[in-house]
């Protein structure tokens, strides 16, 4: 037997803005990963929790550092560099960080001027750094990409450790252990040092053992093996991946059924953010708990019962994973108020993500929380419980893609719009005519929150964006940002030609309109005029200001506007000082 470990030493660039301080401490990070033994996040978690509670801590880390090729550059990406950029977004799998589909408003200030194109997007980095994000951060070799980030730099570093994880796997089932030597052959020679610090540490953590025979042979020690062995096998009592079921032959659920199912509760949940005033069917009441909770739906509002804010509209515009993780992590925050185990919680979402897709599982091993979490998960579509009986249940694709990079809905059926991979079906003309070619009623809905719909056919939806069309989504919350976002991201293939991507005449008459809503404010009061003197004037307008009620002033006409609630101090006063 003989592997290979085929090594190179990873190359990683920073573009650099010495003005940010963003850009400073990630560039300290980088320096410092290259001089200075490198920390794994969840190493110096433990570490400092260790401390706080005063319990010694047994987590040990190598003594050298991370290698790789550091390229700093103080200018900024060429057009050509952010365009392989964006190719890499669109593909990598950092996790919820990206929160929004790859355009070039990710490179982006908020509220920083439009961009077309790359070339545009490079000359501005130039002209004015401060409209552009610092730094990006890519790792060239496995085409990954870091904006401003910290985060998803230390992402991108505990990715470079990943030697440690293909020498266990390759002596998992090597009972009679390898020898030293032969270990060390296993490495190209530029690798030898990092193959050595790797045993280093594993023998450290336990993990590996050393014999004592002439020659030595390295071997997984007996007891992280056997463990592990039947954690890949999913053997055991100890239930880790749920208690299977025997298959109940044509009463089985398929996976096709599980993803309709799956499909059916997920967007039951969007079609209600997006038209809470429609017949549209209400998901649970602990999923619109969760979505008032998360600040992603108003109460009191519409028919409906429920609104949807800005922060609402900015998770539609998420990919669906993460979606799912905002659900989640939301989840995870209201446990406490509702008396769960965090801890538990999180193990049961861990262990539902390693079940087998199709499977049908027991609930007869499920403790008292996790029975309540099997209610809340089924309105998410997280997993399908039996009918009747609930004494199993079936984990849906988002669940068991939870810790995976493969997509949480298939493909083949969803169309919701809100995946990347579901871009391109809108054209918007210079006389703000749109057309989108999609007869998916998510997509619709969507539009119809910000665009006048005039006609529908059987896979064309036309409109017009109008100042009433998007005031009514400025009242929702919905900024103009965030709408012109969404028409960057679902723009067709045709207009994506053009150079810049919209209408610059449309992105402005938008952000123009959101100026005069912002510009505009209602108040109740009353407003004060007709006065004998300026003297009575100055005397009442001091009184007023001085118990904070005036709203608007004016001198040239004697008058000024107050709040209701003081209307009854003021008219004292006036009393007061008539009498």
């Amino acid at each position: 037997m003989s592997f290979r470990f085929h090594r190179s030493i990873p190359n990683l660039s920073i573009f650099h803005n010495a003005r940010s301080p963003h850009s400073d401490r990630i560039l300290h990070l980088l320096r410092s990963s290259l001089s200075n033994p490198y920390v794994p996040r969840a190493v110096a978690a433990a570490r400092a929790e260790a401390e706080k509670s005063g319990t010694p801590t047994t987590h040990k880390i190598s003594k050298r550092p991370l290698e790789f090729n550091l390229d700093i550059s103080t200018s900024p990406p060429t057009p050509d560099q952010y365009r392989t950029m964006l190719d890499y977004l669109r593909t990598q799998s950092l996790p919820s960080s990206l929160s929004t589909p790859p355009t070039i408003s990710r490179f982006l200030v908020k509220h920083s001027e439009s961009v077309g194109g790359v070339e545009e997007l490079s000359q501005l980095a130039s002209k004015k750094p401060e409209s552009v994000r610092w730094p990006v951060v890519v790792h060239w070799d496995d085409g990954l990409v870091a904006i401003e980030k910290e985060d998803e730099v230390h992402q991108i570093l505990e990715l470079l450790r990943q030697l440690d994880r293909q020498l266990v796997l390759n002596l998992l089932w090597c009972d009679a252990g390898v020898p030293l030597q032969g270990l060390m052959g296993w490495a190209k020679p530029d690798a030898i040092a990092a193959m050595q610090t790797s045993v280093s540490d594993l023998k450290a953590l336990s993990v590996l053992r050393v014999s004592a025979s002439n020659p030595p042979s390295v071997m997984i020690t007996t007891a992280y093996r056997d463990s592990l062995r039947v954690a890949l096998r999913g053997g055991g009592d100890h239930r880790s991946f749920g208690l299977p079921v025997p298959s109940r032959g044509p009463s089985q659920m398929s996976i096709e059924q599980l993803d309709k199912k799956a499909l059916v509760h997920w967007e039951t949940i969007l079609h209600y953010m997006v038209d809470t005033n429609s017949s549209a069917q209400r998901p649970g009441g602990g999923a619109l708990h969760l979505l008032v909770a998360g600040g992603w739906l108003e109460e009191g509002k519409g028919a409906g019962g429920h609104e949807i804010t800005s922060t609402g509209f900015q998770f539609l515009l998420q990919s669906p994973r993460a979606q799912l993780w905002d659900i989640l992590l939301q989840y995870l925050h209201m446990s406490d108020a509702r008396r769960m185990d965090i801890a538990e919680v999180l193990s049961f979402l861990f262990m539902l993500s390693l079940m087998k897709l199709g499977q049908e599982y027991s609930c007869d091993n499920l403790s008292p929380t996790q029975n309540a979490m099997m209610t809340d998960l089924k309105d998410y579509g997280i997993v399908y419980l039996t009918p009747n009986s609930n004494k199993s249940f079936y984990p849906t694709r988002l669940a068991t893609t939870l810790t995976s990079f493969l997509p949480p809905l298939p493909p083949s059926i969803s169309s919701t719009g809100t995946d990347p991979s579901d871009r391109g079906f809108i054209i918007l003309e210079t006389n703000y005519r749109l057309y989108a070619y999609t007869d998916n009623p998510l997509q619709t809905s969507v539009l119809n929150l910000f665009v006048g719909l005039r006609s529908r056919f059987p896979n064309l939806v036309v409109g017009h964006i109008t100042r009433e069309s998007v005031k009514r989504a400025l009242v929702k919350g919905i900024s103009a940002e965030q709408i012109i976002s969404y028409l960057e991201t679902h723009a067709h293939p045709q207009m994506r030609r053009q150079n810049p991507l919209l209408p610059v005449t449309v992105q402005d008459q938008i952000r123009l309109w959101e100026m005069e809503q912002n510009r505009v404010q209602e108040a109740e009061g009353y407003l004060y005029t007709e006065f004998g003197s300026q003297a009575d004037y100055d005397l009442v307008l001091r009184y007023a200001k001085e118990m904070n009620l005036v709203l608007y002033e004016s001198a040239r006409d004697r008058q000024f506007f107050a709040k209701a609630d003081g209307h009854a101090l003021i008219r004292q006063y006036i009393e007061r000082r008539g009498g």
